[in-house]
């Protein structure tokens, strides 16, 4: 195997292992164990607690809405997780199977409540309560950003579902000027820019255990 093969390997290796860690960090070792083995196929290992805790997990996370802490990123993924394609809802995990699955076992949630939401009832809720949680999510962008969001949202919504951190703080302070200045009058351009900027973080980015590049390399990102 080729020294560049090896490192896309081994760069594609801490991906996948970061990931995992992500998921699994608010699970006791019984927890993640029964979700490894559901990724695995072999759903016989869940207990009803086990199941009721990770789709509740995901409900809670709905709360992060109104967090004006919650990244633009993490709103809108959890707004295509509501508001998914009808094709997708009898999806394991899907918004509306964790609802009914919760809804089902009522009984062993403090807040008895859930046992009569509906996908619909919630989804209408979010409507009417969505908008001032993004304003103040958005308003705490830099104006070029906001720009491009008011401009071309769906445009937007796509780059932050193929690159999450686009618009992390860290990361648009080395955003080009010339590209922030091209989000005014040609969004769409401007987003194609910001994505290339972030394909060669990617590229630039070293793995584990390799040496680190230069610093002319870390910063050649838009070549």
């Amino acid at each position: 195997m080729s020294t560049k093969c090896f490192s896309a390997a081994a760069a594609k290796c801490a991906e996948i292992a970061e990931e995992e860690r992500a998921l699994f960090k608010d699970l006791t070792d019984e927890q993640a164990a029964a979700l490894r083995a559901y990724v695995d196929g072999n759903e016989e290992a869940w207990r009803k607690e086990e199941v009721l805790f990770l789709h509740a997990m995901l409900l809670d996370d709905l709360e992060r809405l109104a967090s004006q802490q919650a990244p633009l990123a993490e709103k809108a993924e959890l707004l295509r997780w509501v508001f998914t394609d009808p094709d997708k809802e009898d999806q394991p995990f899907s918004f509306k199977n964790c609802l009914r699955v919760c809804c089902a076992y009522a009984d062993s949630f403090p807040d008895a409540t859930r046992g009569k939401l509906s996908a619909d009832s919630v989804r209408e809720l979010l409507t009417e309560e969505i908008r001032p949680w993004l304003i103040g999510t958005i308003q705490k962008l830099p104006d070029w950003i906001q720009q491009l969001v008011r401009d071309a949202p769906e445009e937007v919504d796509e780059l932050l579902k193929r690159r999450p951190k686009a618009f992390d703080a860290s990361r648009l302070v080395k955003v080009p000027s010339s590209v922030q200045t091209l989000a005014v009058v040609e969004p769409e351009q401007a987003l194609v820019l910001i994505e290339r900027f972030e394909r060669n973080r990617d590229k630039t980015k070293t793995p584990k255990g390799s040496k680190t590049r230069s610093a002319s390399t870390q910063m050649s990102l838009l070549g």
